[in-house]
């Protein structure tokens, strides 16, 4: 089975990989995000099922970083746990929110003996890429600035580049900017590169004489200038560095996500009948001529065999397997489970909490009942087992190989090798009663 396309999407399938030199990460993760609206931390919302901060780190980690520094809040804990997943990952506590360049400096101390390249990133940039990273690494000298550089359709708030000559004078915030640096259409990410004890002196010289009354990281460049170091930029595409900030925007980075995704996919051999319907997670792990059909939704930590036929109208749940030519039709929903290849639930059928064995067919309307109210329960089906339509089958359940469960039962007991299983009620004909009913009707009707 294939596995995530995420590096392969990320990385625009450039082939370019991981930096040359030895750099460390910092990354800025302490923001409450108030215009989002939520409790949440804001790099904790999620982007194509996996939160931003998730992105950032995978691109950091697939273009080489030796370490990555997340700058936190200390009541952020989800934060934290997620950080401390990644391997060769801290965090470091910004004990106030005092601006971008007070965010960074919280790092100082976790990189004292480090005298590498660090590389800045937002927690809030999804769409970074490992391409993104190393080119930033390989644009600058040594002692120099580099940072990325992007020119949107509509530059909005971002903070505006300041250049002579291919060279960066400063960067100007946008609430500080004049109406002729508004128009500059060089934006800043807010994404740089530089090496540690350079970064370190130069935040020791930051002030916060500005409209918000913060410590700007983007005041170094200008700092920088002063003393005759250089800052050089490279450029990127609009939608790789993306900052999020509200709904509207997560959205819309949700929308490159997907693209990218889908992208990957096909170009590894997976036919998306409508991509515009199709949704795909992160980590989603595909195999060979896969068919995925309208309006399929994919969530996180799924794998799906080589042959598949998946859709229209599929919801294929969390921690969900799908063996080797299995098919998954119309109106049915996964959660939780194990399908042996050859298997068919083609239409209308939950399968939750659930393992079935090769070459299964699942009828229409089938049910796992896998929940009491307070406990969830497994249902294991054999090779070869045929369940009938409109079945129940209520969990804990075995129904063992080459088994038949009659349509319409409600199958609470374990069903042996090659046994039917039949549980519903005796059917009656009542002779002419079809007569006296309708006579009954039409008499009371007058």
């Amino acid at each position: 089975m294939a596995g995530s396309w995420l590096q392969e999407a990320l990385s625009r399938a450039t082939g370019r990989g991981k930096a040359m030199s030895i750099f460390t990460t910092i990354i800025l993760a302490a923001g409450n995000g108030t215009r989002m609206k939520s409790d949440m931390p804001k790099v904790m919302h999620k982007v194509a099922n996996k939160p931003m901060l998730w992105h950032v780190l995978r691109a950091a980690e697939a273009a080489g970083a030796s370490k990555n520094i997340v700058i936190v809040q200390d009541s952020h804990e989800d934060v934290k746990k997620l950080a401390l997943s990644f391997p060769s990952t801290e965090f470091a506590v910004q004990k106030e929110q005092r601006g971008t360049g007070d965010a960074v400096k919280a790092a100082q101390e976790n990189l004292q003996d480090f005298d590498g390249n660090i590389v800045i990133l937002s927690g809030d940039c999804p769409n970074i890429s490992a391409d993104d990273i190393s080119n930033l690494l390989n644009s600058a000298k040594s002692n120099q600035i580099s940072l990325i550089a992007f020119s949107p359709l509509d530059p909005a708030q971002y903070g505006r580049v300041i250049t002579s000559e291919n060279k960066v004078l400063g960067i100007v915030e946008y609430k500080d900017a004049s109406e002729e640096q508004r128009n500059i259409d060089v934006c800043n990410s807010g994404i740089y590169a530089l090496p540690a004890k350079l970064l370190f002196s130069l935040l020791d010289e930051l002030k916060s004489n500005n409209a918000q009354g913060e410590y700007y990281l983007t005041d170094i460049v200008t700092i920088a200038a002063s003393k005759g170091i250089e800052t050089v930029f490279c450029w990127a595409d609009e939608n790789n560095v993306l900052g999020i900030n509200d709904k509207a925007e997560l959205a819309a980075a949700e929308a490159i996500m997907q693209d990218n995704l889908c992208q990957a996919a096909m170009k590894q051999g997976t036919t998306l009948i409508d991509q515009g319907t199709t949704f795909l997670s992160a980590d989603t792990k595909i195999g060979r001529n896969v068919v995925i059909k309208p309006f399929t939704y994919i969530d996180e930590n799924v794998e799906i065999g080589d042959d598949v036929t998946i859709g229209p109208f599929a919801h294929i749940r969390h921690a969900t397997k799908i063996g080797k030519g299995a098919k998954i039709g119309n109106f049915v929903e996964i959660k939780k489970s194990n399908i042996g290849a050859g298997s068919k639930i083609s239409h209308l059928s939950y399968i939750g909490d659930a393992n079935l064995g090769e070459n299964v067919n699942i009828g229409a309307g089938t049910i796992t009942c896998n929940y009491d109210g307070f406990k969830k329960y497994k249902t294991d089906i054999g090779n070869g087992v045929f369940v009938g339509s409109n079945s129940s089958l209520i969990a804990p359940l075995e129904i063992e190989e080459g088994a038949i469960i009659a349509a319409g039962s409600t199958i609470t007991e374990k069903v042996v090798k090659d046994s039917i299983g039949i549980a519903r009620s005796e059917q009656k004909n009542l002779a002419e009663k079809a007569l006296s009913f309708r006579n009954n009707k039409s008499s009371s009707e007058k």
